[in-house]
């Protein structure tokens, strides 16, 4: 039995190089939990920055609300473009 992948279960938010400091400034800002601090990381390309928080787009989206909020709200208050999101 072959395992299958879980990743359209990762919320990911994309946004260029240049905006990475923003990004992860905006992530800071938004006080997020303990629990999904651990699952957070950033995957780095040449020209992209991503934001990646494994396992938490789940059938209940009321759950990532508040937070995803906080984070969307500090990126558009540093005036980042988001380049690719899966919310």
């Amino acid at each position: 039995v072959k395992q299958s992948t879980k990743a359209d279960r990762d919320l990911k938010i994309q946004v260029k190089r240049k905006d990475s400091a923003k990004l992860k400034a905006a992530v800071k800002s938004a006080k997020l939990s303990k629990s999904i601090k651990r699952k957070l990381s950033y995957k780095t390309t040449k020209t992209t920055v991503t934001l990646v928080v494994k396992g938490v787009r789940t059938s209940d989206e009321h759950a990532r609300k508040h937070w995803v909020s906080r984070v969307r709200g500090g990126l558009e208050r540093r005036n980042v473009k988001v380049v690719y999101a899966l919310v």
